[in-house]
Parts: structure tokens; C-alpha cells; sequence
């Protein structure tokens, strides 16, 4: 098992024209000891940071500089072929300051879950993974692979989308209908390999203006094939495409000042 010690802080960059403008980042560390961890969002009201501490199997949140532990006990998987890394709980997502979305990492394809929570207050027990409020798969058939390792996980008033690796000739992302707060569906949506020609969507991200926005992580073995295309999100229609010149883009997001 290898450790990633740093959750950071990005002050970060602006994407015109195909360039990445970050000469004045800066960065900050949140807190260390973590063990790949994978997602990362803002509690709405509170502003808490939710962190999913993949390789440990579990959420938790930022309080004061320190990790208190939100959900516990998930199933952890190993992903990797050269460089093996203990993955578990993914992309995370809030609905409402209640409601967390979860992706998950540590079932085989097919049987991994897109899980939904209520989360407990602030210095409350944490609760167990498999007290989900509800939960979906997207299950394999004769002729379709199911999909697994929901790496990034963004949400929309009216969807969830999903990105997911199975089926590496249709580079899915997934789409779940939300009615408020509570999720109703889930289904295959947007074939990313067959509109972009590069397969593993990982990142994504909603713009201001409400596209669903994908970073293309590409092949491990190929450099710089990351892409970051835009999508339609009542329809899935490929809007634009970006070829960045970087590799294995694994997440996004705006600025909230930023378009």
C-alpha cells in the first residue's frame, strides 16, 4: 500500500484557448497522513471539506485543521499494474448539506455501487458504508461490461453525472435523475471513447453555464493524450474538445469567480 500524505489547496488556473495559466498558484497543506486520497467536496452552509481517504476506506471532514471520520468500513480494491495503489470510496458530490453522492471503487465491475447518504453532524459517530439511504449499479449483461471505479462524480440540479471505467471501447459517463434530493435513476448516458477517440473519463466537473465537462485521463502508457471536452448535458452531444498536452487528467474544477 502506498500513502499520499497531503490533502492541498490550489489557487489555481484559467483554461482559454487551450492554455493552462497557473504562474501564480499557490498552494497550502490541509492536512497530511491520508492514504490516496481521491475526492474531495464543500459541504453547502458549513463549508466543511469532505475528503474521500480512499486507500483507508472511508470519508471524512476537515474540521479546525483536523480529520473526523464521517463513514466508515468501505470495500477497498486495488487498481493499478505496475504501481499498485488500495483504492475504495471516489468522487464525492453534495445535494444538499445533507445529502452526499459517493462514488465507488472497491467492488468489481458491474457490482460497484453509486451510493447516497445522510450524513451525521459534525463530531457525531461516524456511520457505516453500508448505511445508504440508497444506492445503483451499473450491471453487465450478455453484451454490455459493467462499470466500475466511479472516479469523479458532479451534480447538476436535475442530474448526477458519473465517470467510470468498464467497457473501454465506450469510456461511459454515467447519468443519475435527481428529483431535489434524492436520486432516481441510473443509466449509461455519454459514450466519451466513441465521441473523443480517447478512452478513461475520469474528471469532471459542471460549468457555469451547465455543460458537463470531462477530463479524458487517456492511456497510463501514452503521455499527453489528456483531453477536456464539453458535453451537452440535457442531450450528451460533444460540444468541444481540447487537446491540453497533459497526462491522465484525474479531476476539475472552477473557480467560483471563474467561467
Amino acid at each position: 500500500m502506498r500513502k499520499f500524505g497531503l490533502l492541498s489547496t490550489v489557487v489555481m488556473m484559467a483554461l482559454t484557448a487551450g492554455s493552462v495559466l497557473a504562474q501564480d498558484a499557490t498552494t497550502e497543506t490541509v492536512l497530511g497522513d491520508l492514504t490516496n486520497p481521491a475526492g474531495i467536496a464543500i459541504q453547502p452552509k458549513t463549508g466543511h471539506v469532505f475528503v474521500s481517504d480512499s486507500g483507508a476506506g472511508r470519508v471524512i471532514r476537515v474540521v479546525d485543521g483536523k480529520a473526523q471520520e464521517v463513514i466508515v468500513g468501505f470495500p477497498k480494491d486495488v487498481y493499478g499494474k505496475g504501481p499498485m495503489y488500495d483504492i475504495g470510496p471516489l468522487g464525492l458530490v453534495f445535494l444538499d448539506e445533507k445529502t452526499l453522492v459517493i462514488g465507488g471503487g472497491g467492488l468489481p465491475d458491474g457490482e460497484e455501487m453509486l451510493r447516497v447518504y445522510e450524513v451525521p453532524e459534525a463530531g457525531a459517530e461516524p456511520i457505516k458504508a453500508d448505511a445508504m439511504v440508497s444506492s445503483y449499479k451499473l450491471e453487465g449483461t450478455d453484451d454490455i461490461k459493467g462499470e466500475g471505479n466511479f472516479y469523479g462524480v458532479a451534480a447538476t440540479k436535475d442530474a448526477v453525472y458519473v465517470t467510470s471505467n468498464g467497457d473501454d471501447t465506450k469510456g461511459w459517463v454515467g447519468k443519475a435523475a435527481i428529483k431535489g434530493s434524492k436520486v432516481e435513476s441510473f443509466v449509461r448516458s455519454i459514450a466519451t471513447k466513441e465521441a473523443v477517440n480517447v478512452d478513461a473519463p475520469v474528471g469532471v466537473t459542471i460549468s457555469p453555464r451547465g455543460e458537463v465537462v470531462i477530463g479524458q485521463m487517456g492511456e497510463i502508457s501514452v503521455p499527453n493524450d489528456g483531453l477536456v471536452s464539453f458535453y451537452g448535458a440535457s442531450d450528451g452531444k460533444l460540444l468541444l474538445n481540447v487537446e491540453t498536452g497533459l497526462s491522465d487528467i484525474t479531476a476539475l474544477a472552477y473557480s467560483p469567480k471563474s467561467e
